[in-house]
């Protein structure tokens, strides 16, 4: 057996196992206000739907604001796609590009369950490129934040939540601790909510991401922090469901 395919066996068993059902990824589109260290810089939306039976569609876009951003040109559109195996989300490929006045980077990664491997494309250095071991617990960014609302509703304050981060030919382990409820107030109105806090060690990042019951699997307040950068933050303004 193939080193890779072995440790991908191996680390299933570090998954969490809180079954998915459809029901649960119920279409959406979320708006979000971008503060950089408490500043108003821009727009985020968040939009979930199925792309045909048990295939979905996870889409981040954001465009900065100000006169700064609008010199810089700078947007980002994400692109995530995954289906449901056993209950649980298994990414399929992803797609990031950004832009600003200067061009565009554009990367794709292709999650490969047949030869149980990642691999990254596009605008990436070699080293970037992989290929990495695939694992149950396989998550990119944008199907982490979707994974922590899911996974924390049935979680107890304390308890941790893990997965194992891929990023251009980079795996990170990712903790998050649940906490107790608390209100949290965001544009779009005053939410009973879950923190969950982790840090992704190879970078430095802490983030601390609130999940309400209510609503669909979506944060609605993110906050993350690193070393030497401003302080990144959401804030939901704005939902719709179908």
């Amino acid at each position: 057996m193939r080193a890779s395919v072995l440790l991908a066996v191996l680390l299933v068993l570090l998954a969490p196992t809180v079954a998915v059902s459809a029901a649960d990824l119920a279409a959406f589109s979320a708006r979000y206000e971008v503060y950089l260290d408490g500043k108003p810089r821009g727009d985020s939306r968040m939009m979930l739907r199925e792309e045909s039976p048990g295939r979905w569609l996870l889409s981040v876009d954001a465009q900065g604001s100000g006169s700064l951003a609008r010199l810089s040109g700078y947007s980002l559109h994400q692109e995530t796609r995954f289906d449901l195996v056993d209950g649980r989300p298994r990414l399929l490929s992803g797609l990031t590009r950004r832009e600003n006045r200067l061009g565009r980077r554009e990367v794709s990664t292709i999650f490969d369950w047949r030869s149980g491997e990642a691999s990254w494309s596009g605008q990436v250095e070699v080293r970037e490129r992989g290929p990495l071991p695939l694992s149950a617990d396989a998550v990119n960014a944008p199907l982490l934040n979707l994974l922590l609302a899911l996974d924390g509703r049935d979680a107890r304050p304390g308890e941790v939540l893990s997965y194992r981060l891929l990023d251009r030919g980079e795996a990170d382990r990712v903790d998050y601790v649940r906490g107790a409820l608390e209100p949290v107030q965001v544009p779009a109105g005053r939410y009973l909510a879950a923190p969950l806090s982790g840090e992704r060690p190879s970078r430095q990042r802490r983030t601390t991401a609130w999940y309400a019951a209510e609503l669909p699997p979506l944060p609605v307040r993110m906050v993350q922090t690193e070393p030497g950068k401003p302080n990144y933050e959401l804030r939901l303004a704005a939902i719709e469901t179908s």
